[in-house]
């Protein structure tokens, strides 16, 4: 061997003894460790539900667009024309329909058809009370019949000339019957030709 293969102190020299100058040492960057608390062959934790859905859309649209519908249509409520008033049909007065032809005193009768009882004036006399009447039927031919009640003392008293009134829809009856009877406040009886008594009308005395 020669002098340079040899050191100072009489040992071989080592090539790989001497650094090389290009050499750097490795670098080793830091990272997570696993966690000693986990067990091996545990499946990594997954993310939960909520961190899997998407992001929400901004709400605000939405909204200035349901305000922008109100704004239009309350500003639409406001500037459409109103609606015109009704205006009240005139009626003419009371005075202007025809009254029914009635005088004295009248009540309208059922149990012999329908119609109207009227008495249009009585008289009293020395021997007794003359009554005029009408009678009217609203459907049909009736035939009747009258007697005279005292109320002071509830005697009956049938007419001088004792008839049947026959009446007819649109052809009233009309006429004067006379009783002789003392004077006083009384009854004007209406009756079916068997005498039963339908209404009665007051004949003061």
């Amino acid at each position: 061997m020669s002098n340079q293969e040899w050191n100072q102190n009489g040992e071989p020299r080592n090539p790989w003894a001497q650094q090389d100058p290009e050499w750097r040492p490795t670098q080793f960057r830091d990272h997570t460790g696993r966690d000693p608390r986990q067990p091996f062959g545990d499946r990594p934790v997954m993310p939960s539900l909520p961190d899997l859905q998407p992001p929400r859309k901004p709400v605000w649209p939405w909204v200035l667009g349901v305000l922008g519908v109100i704004a239009a249509l309350l500003v639409f409520l406001l500037l459409r024309p109103g609606q015109p008033e009704a205006v009240p049909s005139e009626q003419p007065p009371a005075s202007a329909f025809p009254s029914p032809s009635l005088t004295g005193n009248a009540l309208p009768y059922e149990g012999n058809g329908t119609g109207v009882f009227e008495v249009t004036a009585h008289r009293w006399t020395d021997t007794g009370v003359e009554v005029d009447y009408r009678i009217t039927s609203d459907e049909g031919t009736r035939r009747f019949t009258f007697f005279m009640f005292d109320n002071e003392t509830r005697q009956s008293y049938v007419p001088d000339v004792d008839r049947v009134i026959e009446v007819s829809e649109g052809s009233p009856a009309t006429g004067t019957v006379t009783f002789s009877m003392p004077r006083g406040d009384a009854s004007f009886v209406l009756t079916t030709v068997t005498g039963r008594a339908i209404t009665a009308l007051p004949i003061s005395g």
